[in-house]
């Protein structure tokens, strides 16, 4: 098993208010014996699959003047004993 775990921070230092889209990706499997799964703590994305990209993710946020909000992204990627797993872009 292989875990994952970034943090995005996004500050606004603007005097109002301002919508932002931040956007990442997670591996997708195309075999049945390897599984990847969201981690407690990741903070759950907006959209899924974003424009029907698989893997993609969105979180669209509106930080106040001086804000800094967070992204936890986290994930494993499961496989059996025995195997390598290669990502690919």
């Amino acid at each position: 098993m292989r875990e994952t775990r970034q943090r995005i921070d996004v500050t606004n230092y603007h005097p109002t208010a301002i919508a932002v889209e931040v956007l990442d990706r997670i591996p997708v499997s195309k075999n049945a014996d390897i599984r990847v799964e969201f981690l407690t703590g990741a903070t759950e994305p907006t959209s899924k699959d974003f424009e029907g990209k698989a893997g993609v993710l969105l979180w669209r946020l509106e930080p106040a003047p001086q804000q800094t909000l967070s992204v936890h992204q986290a994930y494993s990627i499961q496989y059996p004993l025995g195997r390598e797993v290669q990502e690919t872009d």
